[in-house]
């Protein structure tokens, strides 16, 4: 058994929380290749942040936290900005 690497499938992963910037821990399944998107709660604030977790082909990790709402905060920023445009021109 001399040389052989036992392989890891799973581990903790480290992100940072996007409200509060604290760090917190996720277990993710390493055997997945590709992405896997899962919401997490801040373990000091509480808010849900979406972290997502790719594994390319040489099994490289990268992690990645965002803020759980950014979909609805674009369209509302959109909405904003169309609204804005609106007044304007009826003006």
């Amino acid at each position: 058994m001399k040389g052989e690497e036992k392989m890891i499938t799973d581990d903790d992963l480290v992100w940072t929380c996007q409200y509060c910037g604290v760090q917190n821990t996720v277990w993710i399944d390493l055997t997945v290749n590709g992405k896997q998107d899962i919401i997490e709660e801040c373990r000091i604030c509480c808010r849900p942040n979406r972290v997502i977790a790719t594994v390319d082909q040489e099994e490289n990790v990268l992690v990645e936290a965002r803020p759980s709402d950014e979909k609805q905060n674009m369209l509302f920023n959109f909405r904003s900005i169309y609204m804005h445009l609106l007044i304007h021109y009826h003006s």
